[in-house]
């Protein structure tokens, strides 16, 4: 058996989110369908070139100071956040009454009011089994 009839690399995955209490019930919005948010995958060209972006631009910081690696605690997991908050690509889901629209500014506001959220979502880009799929 060859490697392409063991699995096939997807670019991107749908999460399902999860009620934080037990992660095990689905959310829903309040027209019954589930909360969902679809991700980018770490073997992407998109999450590859997002990651190399943010990476770079630490890469030019430490440069232009002369090569003295002066990063904090915080601009690192301002980093993290940063791909995590690219890596969402679409979503469905409700923040109030209405569906919230997808723009990458409401993904971070989310992530930031719903830390839980930016939890699942960094599970799920986290576990590369979510983006194979047994070919046909």
């Amino acid at each position: 058996m060859g490697l392409r009839k063991i699995a096939k690399v997807e670019d991107t995955t749908i999460i399902t989110l999860v009620d934080p209490d037990d992660l095990e019930t689905p959310l829903t919005n309040a027209d019954g369908s589930p909360m969902t948010i679809t991700v980018l995958g770490p073997f992407s060209k998109k999450y590859k070139e997002l990651n190399f972006k943010v990476q770079n631009k630490r890469l030019k910081h430490v440069q232009r100071t002369g090569g003295r690696m002066q990063v904090s605690a915080e601009e690192l997991a301002a980093s993290s956040r940063e791909v995590l908050v690219g890596c969402v690509v679409d979503w469905n889901i409700t923040v109030e009454d209405e569906p919230e629209p997808f723009t990458h500014e409401a993904v971070a506001k989310v992530f930031e009011e719903f830390p839980w959220v930016a939890s699942q979502v960094d599970a799920a880009v986290g576990n590369e089994l979510n983006f194979l799929t047994k070919p046909a």
